[in-house]
């Protein structure tokens, strides 16, 4: 995942330094700490557990009730327009899916091998654009599960192949792997899909950094900038009337699909799209205020990396973010970094 982080002074990549994770590349190992698992995994060999199936279903699909009884009693299904950006389907591949009920549980798993996939696209009238799968899966056997000592001739066996194992470190003689305990990011830029985040005051200027993978545009005018030549309150307006605009264009999307003379099953699925593009599904003065505010994921100042925790309250957060920005004089210079995690 993607999220932006903002650095507090000068040489934000000696400052990045000790979060990075370990296994993202040269990593001082000063950083490191060995992470022993010998003994949790020779347990499992010992008491003989857990069940190991002898297939991963991988990622769950979501079916219609409809393609879900289908294929559970006819053992095969055929689906156009199957909507799913994430799920990267293959012929040959073996999966699971459900479907969830109408009191929003899931049901019981099927599983299934796929015979037949064609990914496809549609441009929407926004222009933007929808993928579809059409598959035909055919019903199989769930995974039959044996337990360790059934399945591997040897404890090192089970520690290389059911665990990934290839062998013990050669310092500590030891099953284990060497982490970063601070570890936060194995990728990181400067800008990136967040490229042009500060707009300067007139006269000022900052430096831009690089776009994403996808070569996004700037949005405004600077990733890199002192922190009193940034126009903070033109930053809130600009992103205000921006705001308004998406909720105005969402709405009258949604209005035009519902309107129009496609299948239940097309408008469903272009409803989805839309709303993963959007994020509309709240109220429009929450989504405004969330849209207006720059307050970033996680902020590094002075050696300390603070971040919102994915559960915690966004206007908490916000407060906290804007107590440490305050406390930094307006000649600091600031980075805004795209980090992956």
């Amino acid at each position: 995942m993607h999220f932006t982080i903002l650095v507090v002074g000068d040489d934000p990549k000696k400052q990045m330094e000790p979060f990075q994770e370990a296994g993202s590349g040269s990593i001082d190992q000063k950083y490191l700490e060995f992470e022993d698992v010998e003994d949790e995994m020779k347990k499992e060999w010992d008491d003989n557990k857990p069940e190991i199936p002898d297939w991963f279903a991988g990622n769950r699909i979501t079916l219609s009730a409809k393609d879900y009884k289908t294929l559970k009693t006819e053992g095969l299904v055929q689906i156009i327009g199957l909507s799913d950006s994430f799920m990267l389907l293959k012929e040959g591949e073996r999966r699971a899916g459900h479907y969830r009920t109408t009191n929003g549980k899931l049901s019981q798993d099927l599983y299934f091998d796929i015979l037949t996939c064609i990914k496809r696209e549609e441009e929407r009238e926004d222009g933007g654009r929808n993928f579809f799968y059409d598959v035909t899966f055919r019903k199989i056997p769930k995974p039959k599960n044996s337990r360790p000592q059934e399945r591997y001739p040897s404890f090192e066996s089970f520690v290389k192949n059911y665990h990934g194992h290839e062998e013990r470190d050669t310092k500590t003689n030891r099953f284990g792997y060497w982490n970063n305990p601070n570890g936060n990011w194995d990728w990181y830029v400067i800008g990136g899909r967040w490229m042009g985040y500060f707009t300067m005051k007139a006269g000022k200027y900052g430096t831009i950094g690089r776009s994403g993978s996808g070569g996004n545009a700037a949005d405004y005018d600077a990733d890199r900038a002192l922190k009193g030549d940034i126009d903070w309150k033109r930053m809130e307006t600009i992103r205000k009337e921006s705001a308004e605009k998406d909720w105005e264009a969402y709405h009258n999307h949604v209005k035009n699909i519902k309107a129009s003379k496609r299948t239940k099953e097309e408008k469903r699925n272009e409803l989805q799209c839309l709303a993963s593009q959007y994020d509309c599904g709240k109220d429009k003065e929450k989504y405004i205020s969330e849209r207006t505010n720059f307050a970033t994921f996680a902020i590094l100042k002075d050696g300390e990396w603070k971040e919102r925790e994915l559960n915690e309250d966004r206007e908490i957060w916000d407060k906290t973010w804007q107590k440490i920005l305050d406390s930094v004089p307006n000649n600091k210079l600031l980075t805004l970094i795209d980090y992956h995690t």
